[in-house]
């Protein structure tokens, strides 16, 4: 009960958060925090690969690497774009897209990896 009652709390002040915000302000602030926490991702599989140094179990740690740092460049891509700091020409939703997705069956792909290699 008390995980739903945080939980509810922190859907109110993303609410209140993304009111007084514009809804540049918001995106830049969302794409920030994704660029953060996948290359936090990243550095903590880097450090959990090079602990195992290859091995049974090391291979779905390279997998989850590529999953992380995709969804970093992605994150990157769209808050460069945000912050229009690149003048996009193209359409880069199909790119962001494939890369995001590729990031997913990354992630997925280590999950099976790692799961074989544990039985």
């Amino acid at each position: 009960m008390v995980k739903f009652a945080g939980a509810v709390l922190f859907v109110m002040a993303d609410y209140e958060i993304a009111n007084a915000m514009t809804s540049q302000q918001y995106q830049v602030l969302q794409q920030s925090l994704l660029v953060i926490l996948s290359l936090s991702c990243l550095v903590l599989t880097v450090l959990i690969y090079m602990t195992l140094r290859g091995g049974k179990l090391g291979l779905p740690w390279i997998f989850f690497m590529i999953g992380f740092g995709a969804a970093a460049l992605g994150g990157a891509i769209q808050l460069l774009d945000a912050l229009k700091l690149v003048i996009s020409q193209y359409d880069l939703r199909m790119a962001l897209l494939i890369i995001y997705s590729g990031s997913m069956l990354s992630i997925l792909v280590g999950l099976f990896f790692y799961k074989r290699g544990l039985q």
